[in-house]
């Protein structure tokens, strides 16, 4: 990694970070495994403040234990652990996948398990610079994707190395030497752009993966504005403009084009980028 790449992307990436930003990241569960795993797995599509609730009913059915031990996790059949995670989440179930998160977590515990990943300091020394191992091994779950494994990982406190979309993001922060970065430099860079910005790498991480998250809804969301503007102009503008528009129709170009829907329909904000 040359030694001003780190000054060039804190310089271009600075107006771009959220204010609060800092202060945005999770404490997590650095030294609870368990705990991690399940505001990991609901994190990944829920509030934040929803996995803490989930997590904090899991510590309470299981008083007077460190929690930081995978192979009790998924030794813990699904029709246990359910009601563990509480009445409210312990029966949900994961967001375009027909599984319940209960089934999930046990499952994830269950191949972390399997890879000698048993505490969350395990978690953290096998990600180290490759995640890919972890990251194939919980993609294998079904109900988990890229933005699970990067969840787990903000609550294990781990610097996971960051997926595409986020390396696709830095190669254009640093302009026209973007194209040299390469796998190898990419958390050298993170972390010598994190001391430049006097923060941990991991709250770093998290940042990166918060404006990449934004980039990408806005990328969708015109989109879909664009094709169903063209839907709407050739269907229902062309004899009497707008005014005419088809009931229904206005109301998603409006949402597309990023107007905020109504608090009952609002989607729940996601915790990192795919």
């Amino acid at each position: 990694m040359r030694d001003d790449w780190g000054i060039i992307v804190q310089r271009a990436l600075s107006p771009e970070l959220p204010r609060g930003w800092r202060e945005s990241a999770p404490w997590g569960y650095p030294d609870q495994a368990e705990l991690a795993v399940i505001a990991g797995v609901f994190a990944a599509q829920l509030p934040q403040a929803t996995a803490e609730e989930v997590a904090g009913s899991y510590m309470m059915a299981r008083p007077g234990r460190m929690l930081d031990d995978l192979h009790e996790l998924a030794d813990i059949p699904v029709e246990q652990l359910a009601p563990m995670l509480g009445p409210a989440w312990g029966t949900t179930r994961v967001l375009g996948v027909p599984r319940m998160r209960a089934a999930v977590i046990h499952d994830a515990a269950r191949v972390l398990a399997a890879e000698g990943v048993r505490t969350a300091r395990d978690y953290r020394e096998a990600t180290g610079d490759d995640a890919r191992a972890i990251d194939g091994a919980l993609q294998r779950v079904r109900g988990l994707g890229g933005v699970s494994s990067e969840a787990i990982s903000t609550m294990m406190q781990a610097e996971h190395a960051p997926g595409p979309l986020v390396v696709g993001y830095l190669r254009r922060l640093l302009g026209d030497e973007g194209d040299a970065l390469t796998d190898a430099d990419v958390m050298p860079l993170v972390r010598a752009t994190a001391r430049r910005l006097t923060v941990q790498p991991r709250t770093l991480l998290y940042a990166l993966w918060q404006i990449v998250d934004i980039e990408t809804e806005l990328e969708e969301a015109a989109a879909v504005f664009a094709a169903r503007q063209g839907q709407a102009s050739a269907a229902t503008f062309p004899a009497g403009g707008a005014d005419d528009c088809e009931i229904g129709v206005c109301d998603d170009l409006a949402t597309a084009a990023g107007e905020p829907e109504a608090p009952e329909t609002a989607p729940a904000t996601r915790v990192a980028a795919e």
